[in-house]
């Protein structure tokens, strides 16, 4: 069922934003938004801000449910889409000043997004593929005992 829910995320949703960075590549974000949101109200995959045809979309998006509520997403990207260029992506978008990870050579960069009470997590993987994990800090919380 959760597949099942991802795939009319992935596939039936409007999309949306890119951020311009002086290598000229656009990467296009998940939309934040998505986390903590249920069922009906989780509408729109991407970041709010108008595409073009040089945008560069994840290879693909995984989104984690619980009760109904997105609680994390996952987006891949292709080894030819920089480290830079998706950490430019979240700079502009988030700003700088949610980046926990301050270390440029550190291979995991963490942001901690407080309004939308998130954290963001890029990292390169074995393969060569960038990996993004947007995760809800109610992720972490125990549920209620019954």
């Amino acid at each position: 069922m959760k597949r099942f829910i991802a795939l009319i995320f992935t596939i039936g949703l409007t999309l949306g934003g890119t951020v311009n960075h002086a290598s000229g590549r656009h990467v296009v974000l998940p939309n934040s938004k998505l986390i903590g949101c249920k069922a009906s109200a989780c509408s729109q995959v991407w970041q709010d801000i108008p595409t073009d045809a040089a945008a560069i979309y994840p290879h693909n998006i995984s989104i984690d449910i619980e009760n109904g509520a997105v609680l994390g997403i996952e987006a891949h990207y292709d080894k030819s889409v920089s480290m830079s260029d998706i950490k430019a992506s979240i700079d502009d978008h988030y700003g700088k000043s949610t980046y926990v990870i301050d270390n440029e050579t550190s291979p995991v960069k963490v942001w901690r997004v407080e309004p939308e009470t998130i954290a963001i997590q890029l990292a390169e993987e074995d393969n060569g593929m960038k990996e993004v994990i947007y995760l809800s800090a109610n992720a972490w919380r125990k549920p209620p005992a019954p």
